[in-house]
C-alpha cells in the first residue's frame, strides 16, 4: 500500500497511561482506506518498553463519503504529505460542507411555503415522487432500478461506506400490497441524493422555504452530544404526512417522512 498519507495521534487515548493511539490513513480522490493503531508500553525495570502494539480492521471510505468529516474527531497530524485527499486539486474542503448550527431554536425558521403531501426523491440520478397510495410493488417500478436490500415490507438503496445502513429507506406495513408507511434519507455518507429536493448541504433556511414552518425541540444527551428535531405534519389522503429533519450537533443527519394513513 505504500506510505500512508498521513498519520493523527487519537486523543482518545490522552487520559490512559501506557497506551499511545494513532490512525494511518492512504488518501486519494476516489477513496480512503484507514487504520487504526494502537501501541502498548510497560516498565521493566525502570525503563519504558513497547510491550505490543495491536492495528484495527482497516475502514473504507468510498468517494461519496464528504471527505472533509474523515480527520473531523482525530487529534493532533503526526504526519500529513502534500496531498491529504480532503479536497481534489484546487478545490476547497469547504466548497461543499455542510453548515453547522449552535441551535435551532435561535433562527427565524417562519416560511409561506406549504408543506408537500407527496414525497420526492432523487437517488443517484433516480427520481421519484411517492404517495400515500403507493406499495412496495409500485415504488420498486417507480425506482426502475435493484434495490440492494429488498424484502416484501421494505426496500433500501445505497449501502454506506460502514455496511451499518442505508443512505435510501421504503418501509411498508408488513403485508404484501400494503401502503408505504415511511421514507427516510441519511445524509451522513451521500453528497448527491435528495429528499423534497433537500441535499445534506442545504441550509435550514432552504429546507424550511421547501416544507413550510417547522416546530423545533431538542434533547441534550449526557454524553455532550445535542439533538434538535424540526417536525411538520400535513393532511393527506385521509391520513397525515409527518417530516422530521434530525439534527445532532448542530449538522443535518436524517429526513424522515412518515404516512399516518390508518
Amino acid at each position: 500500500m505504500g506510505c500512508p498519507t498521513s498519520i493523527y495521534y487519537n486523543s482518545d487515548y490522552e487520559s490512559l497511561d501506557g497506551y499511545k493511539g494513532y490512525t494511518m490513513y492512504w488518501e486519494n480522490e476516489d477513496y480512503t482506506i484507514s487504520l487504526p493503531v494502537t501501541e502498548v508500553y510497560m516498565e521493566v525495570d525502570e525503563t519504558t518498553d513497547l510491550s505490543y502494539f495491536n492495528m484495527s480492521d482497516f475502514i473504507y471510505y468510498s468517494k461519496n463519503y464528504p471527505q472533509e468529516e474523515i480527520h473531523e474527531k482525530d487529534g493532533t497530524a503526526i504526519f500529513t504529505s502534500d496531498y491529504t485527499g480532503i479536497a481534489k486539486s484546487g478545490e476547497s474542503a469547504a466548497d461543499n460542507k455542510a453548515p453547522v448550527y449552535e441551535d435551532l431554536k435561535t433562527l427565524d425558521l417562519k416560511s409561506d411555503a406549504v408543506t408537500p403531501t407527496e414525497v420526492t426523491v432523487n437517488y443517484d440520478g433516480t427520481e421519484a415522487t411517492i404517495t400515500a397510495a403507493d406499495n412496495i410493488t409500485t415504488i420498486r417500478e417507480k425506482m426502475g432500478r435493484d434495490s440492494d436490500s429488498d424484502y416484501k415490507d421494505s426496500l433500501d438503496y445505497g449501502l454506506t461506506a460502514s455496511s451499518i445502513g442505508y443512505i435510501l429507506d421504503f418501509r411498508c406495513w408488513l403485508a404484501e400490497g400494503s401502503p408505504i408507511r415511511e421514507v427516510a434519507m441519511y445524509f451522513s455518507t451521500e453528497n448527491n441524493s435528495s429528499i423534497f429536493g433537500i441535499t445534506k448541504n442545504s441550509t435550514v433556511e432552504e429546507i424550511v422555504s421547501i416544507l413550510g414552518t417547522p416546530e423545533v425541540s431538542d434533547l441534550k444527551h449526557s454524553g455532550g452530544t445535542a439533538d434538535q428535531y424540526l417536525y411538520w405534519n400535513t393532511p393527506c389522503d385521509g391520513g397525515s404526512l409527518k417530516i422530521t429533519a434530525y439534527y445532532c450537533d448542530g449538522k443535518l443527519q436524517s429526513i424522515t417522512a412518515k404516512f399516518d394513513n390508518i
